[in-house]
């Protein structure tokens, strides 16, 4: 995955993480998680080892 693409889908999470602290419902909480975790998987990939991947600065 090129680094740009990683960057942003990063960054993704972190909205969606940001979306669900202020989020008022439970579900709305709960969506925007699974939200920042199908990013994070993306960045760090489904098997969740960060040790391959750089975090992007």
């Amino acid at each position: 995955m090129a680094d740009e693409d990683r960057d942003y889908f990063y960054r993704r999470a972190e909205q969606e993480i940001a979306c669900a602290q202020s989020a008022c419902g439970e579900r709305q909480v709960r969506l925007h998680y699974q939200l920042a975790e199908t990013y994070l998987d993306r960045v760090f990939g489904a098997d969740g080892d960060p040790r391959s991947v750089s975090i992007p600065g």
